[in-house]
């Protein structure tokens, strides 16, 4: 891909990028300019064998020095040339080169990625797993522990599309509040689950019962640091049970933890932490410190961004 920049005191007005890191012997960029790599470190000038980035004009010839020898670069330089191609040469027939504009190696930062889970729920409420709003692999399973202890969870496997009127969820099989363990999301809202609860469209809602944890799962598909945004809130009125436990882990462990009194909300602070491709972490809600699973009806708002 052609960049350019003035050189006026070399006469010369445009750069173009010739020289980058190749994962193949031989490549094909914007602009038909070429780039054949034949190893890395290399430098540029009379007689330089030094494997390197093999300099190509845009008609695809490599550039040669005065010696005869192939013209190569490291890989973290590009070279200044003409606006008609041709490279520009120091008065001892070596390249006229300037930094890369792209990191040492010639490669670039990844793009930063970000999973929503109300958003992408929405877009998928009939799947579990389920991938981004966006598309891609799924990334999100909705779960339930098999006791009220983290670990050991299994998909919930039945799917209510009319859960409650305007909400859809994925449910365990505890006939209570339409099905529990619940997981779902307002897809009319804001809408009301169990004991009058109001759900907003924005965020999920995490159900456990007196034995089971309601679970939610991202498996990272990447392996990067990542920032995870959380925010909860009991819906029950003050008067309604005894409030949740929540808990967010990486796999076994634990990231961050603590409990919400009945009507409670709260703005997590952000959790940075660094996964490996494969690896889960882990959105837990269930009773709180006395066991009663009344009115526990919780909004989990979760955004996860590569950083």
């Amino acid at each position: 891909m052609f960049r350019h920049r003035g050189v006026g005191a070399a006469g010369v007005i445009a750069l173009v990028l010739l020289a980058a890191a190749c994962s193949s012997s031989s490549g094909k960029s914007e602009g038909s300019t070429t780039t054949t790599t034949s190893g890395t470190g290399a430098t540029a000038g009379p007689g330089g064998s030094t494997p390197g980035v093999t300099v190509t004009l845009p008609s695809g010839t490599p550039v040669t020095l005065p010696d005869g020898t192939p013209a190569t670069v490291p890989a973290g330089v590009t070279v200044v040339t003409r606006p008609n191609g041709t490279p520009v040469t120091n008065p001892g027939g070596s390249l006229v080169t300037t930094p890369a504009t792209t990191p040492s190696g010639g490669t670039t930062a990844p793009a930063p990625m970000r999973w929503k889970l109300a958003l992408d729920f929405r877009t998928h409420p009939d799947k579990n797993p389920f991938a981004s709003y966006s598309g891609g692999a799924p990334v999100w399973t909705l779960m339930q522990s098999a006791s009220l202890q983290p670990g050991n969870y299994t998909k919930l496997g039945a799917y209510a599309p009319s859960y409650a009127a305007g909400l859809a969820a994925w449910h365990g099989t505890n006939q209570a509040c339409g099905g529990l363990p619940a997981v779902g999301v307002a897809i009319l809202g804001p809408a009301r689950v169990c004991n009058n609860a109001t759900v907003n469209p924005q965020v999920a809602f995490l159900i456990p019962d007196a034995s089971h944890l309601a679970v939610v799962a991202w498996k990272s598909p990447v392996t990067s640091n990542i920032a995870i945004s959380a925010g909860l809130a009991e819906l029950a009125n003050p008067a309604c049970g005894d409030g949740v436990a929540y808990t967010i882990d990486r796999d076994t462990t634990t990231l961050t933890q603590g409990t919400l009194p009945t009507g409670g909300s709260k703005e997590l602070a952000v959790v940075r932490t660094h996964v490996s491709a494969g690896q889960t972490v882990y959105f837990t809600v269930g009773p709180g410190a006395s066991g009663n699973a009344d009115c526990d009806a919780t909004q989990l708002a979760v955004t996860i961004d590569t950083v």
